[in-house]
């Protein structure tokens, strides 16, 4: 089987929440989502993106990971 997938290394940085939104969204929006359903990925990926960046390196610096895949028609995103 040929997996469709999408990994993304960015720094743990503010300005790179909307980078990987964009990033997922635009990967979903090659799969067979409609564009409401590609607007909630967008809430979902900012929210954990934000997470990330604002609680997993307090004081210090990092980088946060995304990886999107098409698991039989599912979109499955990790952070």
């Amino acid at each position: 089987m040929n997996e469709n997938r999408m990994y993304l290394r960015l720094s743990c940085h503010p300005a790179n929440i909307g980078v990987a939104r964009t990033a997922v969204a635009t990967f979903a929006a090659s799969l067979d989502f409609t564009l409401p359903d590609v607007e909630e990925i967008k809430v979902a990926v900012s929210e954990a993106v934000s997470n990330a960046v604002l609680h997993a390196y307090p004081g210090s610096q990092g980088d946060v990971t995304i990886q999107a895949s098409d698991d039989e028609g599912q979109l499955v995103v990790e952070v």
